[in-house]
């Protein structure tokens, strides 16, 4: 397969921090949300899901996924981790790259450091995807599947490119859709954007077009600004309050857990 390294891709991405639940536990939230991501498209229809040895048809574990996310637990030099949770993942299955997606992710960790908990949706990397898996109404439901199954703190969804447009660090910033809990939603002043939306829980929901994003739209680009200094607030206090220089990425040296900009 080749890959196209300007092609863009597009995610959804969650987080929620420490969060103690057992593998029967967060058994009972991922199959929420893959049964939801089933019924967003015809093209999500099927799946594989990551076990400790191979991939599997998820119809054929749905109903006994607790022993496959126990033997998924994150291993550190001393081996299995409880406090670091467990690694999470799966793909669309008998679908050209264009038309898949895939998800992955950490839950069940308490520990602080190295793993946190959140999944992640996104298109194939270096692959230019099907117009159809990228709509609005798509993303949205991914979005919100999100929400209702993993209950994260933020949750949104973006393109590859747009975190070279960020203006702040933290888990609130430029996005194309962009999910506030509801403990938060209260503080955030709506901004000038076409979806201001209250969700069933209480969260908002907000959206910087319901066209497919696109950052070389100057009118998609400013509606996901004003979405991020609208929520640029809920970054104080978590060492977040800092300005971003543009095209700054910031990553952990797996080897020497340094964290420092990946472009200097």
């Amino acid at each position: 397969m080749k890959h196209d390294r300007l092609a863009i891709s597009y995610h959804v991405y969650s987080e929620w921090g420490p969060r103690l639940e057992t593998p029967e536990e967060i058994a009972v939230r991922l199959r929420l949300f893959v049964d939801r991501l089933v019924e967003t498209s015809p093209c999500f229809a099927k799946w594989r899901i990551a076990t400790k040895r191979r991939a599997r048809f998820y119809e054929a574990i749905r109903d006994d996924l607790a022993p496959v996310i126990r033997g998924l637990i994150n291993v550190d030099d001393e081996g299995p981790c409880a406090i670091e949770g467990y690694s999470l993942g799966g793909y669309v299955r008998e679908q050209p790259s264009d038309k898949t997606i895939h998800f992955g992710g950490n839950a069940g960790a308490v520990a602080a450091y190295d793993h946190w908990n959140g999944i992640d949706v996104e298109t194939s990397w270096g692959q230019w995807p099907d117009p159809a898996i990228i709509e609005y109404p798509v993303f949205k439901a991914i979005l919100t599947a999100t929400v209702d199954s993993w209950d994260p703190f933020t949750c949104g969804a973006r393109t590859s490119d747009l975190i070279d447009h960020y203006e702040q660090r933290g888990p609130f910033h430029e996005a194309w859709m962009l999910y506030v809990p509801p403990h938060l939603a209260k503080t955030v002043q709506p901004p000038d954007i076409p979806v201001v939306e209250s969700m069933p829980n209480g969260g908002l929901f907000l959206a910087a077009t319901t066209e497919t994003f696109k950052t070389d739209n100057p009118v998609h680009l400013e509606a996901a600004r004003r979405i991020g200094r609208a929520t640029r607030h809920l970054n104080v206090g978590k060492g977040a309050e800092k300005s971003l220089p543009k095209q700054v990425v910031m990553y952990r040296d797996p080897e020497t857990g340094e964290v420092r900009p990946l472009y200097p």
